[in-house]
C-alpha cells in the first residue's frame, strides 16, 4: 500500500512539513487485531487520535464488538509518544469503537484494573463488571504528570 500526504500549512501553527510528519506505531485495534496507526510529534507535543488506532473504522469486517472492544491501542500509542520523550499530549477521543471506559488504555500504560478478588478482568466491557480497585504502581514513567 502507498499512502501519499500532500498537505497545506495550518494557519501558522505548523508547515506543509510538520504537517506531514507523523511517527508510525502498531498497536493493538479495538479487538486486538494489530493496526498501523501514527502520531504527530513536534517540539515535545504528541497528537494521538483514539480513531484511528480503535476507532469505529479499525472493527474488523465493520462488526461491533460492545463487549470486546478496547482502548488498549489508544494507550500503546500513548505509550510510544511518552517514550519517545515527548512531554504533552494533545488527545483526539471521537470515534472509538472501545467501551471500556479507558481501561485498556491505562492497562497499557501500566495501571492494572483488579476485581475484588485481585484478577485482572478481560478486554472491553466485561472490565467494568466488577471492578474493585486500580493498582498505579506500575503506571510508567511520564504517565500520571510525568511521575
Amino acid at each position: 500500500m502507498h499512502v501519499l500526504v500532500a498537505p497545506d500549512k495550518l494557519k501558522g501553527s505548523l508547515s506543509a512539513v510538520e504537517v506531514a510528519a507523523r511517527v508510525p506505531v502498531r498497536v493493538a485495534g479495538p479487538v486486538g487485531n494489530p493496526v498501523d496507526t501514527a502520531y504527530a510529534s513536534r517540539g515535545g507535543v504528541a497528537v494521538v487520535e483514539l480513531a484511528d488506532a480503535c476507532g469505529l473504522g479499525r472493527l474488523p469486517g465493520g462488526r461491533l464488538a460492545p463487549l470486546t472492544a478496547a482502548s488498549a491501542g489508544f494507550g500503546e500509542v500513548i505509550r510510544a509518544a511518552l517514550e519517545a520523550g515527548c512531554h504533552r499530549l494533545v488527545l483526539g477521543v471521537g470515534g472509538s469503537a472501545s467501551t471500556d471506559d479507558g481501561a485498556g488504555l491505562l492497562a497499557a500504560l501500566g495501571a492494572r484494573l483488579l476485581d475484588a478478588a485481585g484478577a485482572e478482568p478481560p478486554p472491553g466491557d466485561g472490565a467494568l463488571v466488577r471492578p474493585d480497585r486500580v493498582d498505579l504502581a506500575g503506571l510508567r514513567p511520564g504517565a500520571g504528570g510525568g511521575r
